[in-house]
């Protein structure tokens, strides 16, 4: 008796009776309906699955769950093409861009890049869409670099962990990043003031109020290029 269960993916249903091999349905399948259910890395795990199933006869069993399948394949490295990387880099540029407007400088179709974007998000590519401001207009024009030495044991004798410090650090107001570093010094903040004023009162009264926090050096921004995000 012929056995009817079968697999659907993206559009297509695959039989375990068809003479095509499952790695090449699943390519004709993804490539007709743009929505890019493996990767080429991914086709070696298919083979493997297609192995399984001609030579152990458990279709029925990979039919009732085929969800099995697709956590294993999402599970698994996701590998970039140049289309993946086009559409993120203009995301980059403008996460506001309509995803039509991104096709057609891609020149893909739309179908592609709303699919694409959905996986970005599903996968946690793409954790987040962010905002570019005007600090200018926001009166707050003045940016800079901090770089920190940190004590390794107060006075106390207590031990000072440079994770601390940079939670401490990153609960001021007016300072925007904060990262542990290698090199001369331990940890940097990237801060942003409307003057000088604030900027002294910052490094010199609210920095310093965090024990732990050795010498600092400053490094204003004269000029900051436009930004362009390349993957």
């Amino acid at each position: 008796m012929q056995n009817k269960k079968n697999w659907n993916a993206c559009g297509g249903t695959y039989s375990a009776h068809a003479r095509e091999p499952f790695t090449q349905f699943v390519s004709r399948t993804s490539s007709q309906s743009n929505c890019m259910l493996v990767s080429p890395s991914q086709v070696a795990i298919l083979s493997l699955f297609h192995i399984y199933i001609f030579y152990t006869r458990k279709i029925d069993n990979l039919a009732k769950n085929s969800t099995f399948i697709m956590q294993m394949l999402e599970n698994f490295q996701y590998m970039f093409d140049t289309i993946d990387k086009a559409i993120l880099n203009a995301l980059r540029w403008d996460a506001k861009a309509p995803l039509q407007t991104i096709a057609k400088k891609i020149h893909v179709p739309l179908s592609t890049v709303h699919h694409r974007v959905k996986r970005f998000e599903k996968l946690k590519i793409i954790t987040r869409y962010e905002t570019k401001l005007d600090f200018v207009q926001l009166e707050r024009p003045i940016q800079a670099f901090v770089l920190i030495d940190a004590m390794n044991m107060l006075p106390s004798g207590k031990k000072v962990l440079q994770q601390d410090l940079m939670e401490q650090l990153k609960q001021i107001d007016g300072v925007e990043e904060a990262f542990i570093i290698t090199g001369a010094a331990d940890l940097m903040v990237r801060v942003r003031v409307k003057d000088l004023d604030e900027m002294n009162e910052l490094i010199t009264v609210k920095m310093r109020k965090i024990d732990g926090i050795g010498s600092t050096q400053s490094m204003m921004v004269m000029k900051e290029s436009a930004h362009k995000p390349v993957i």
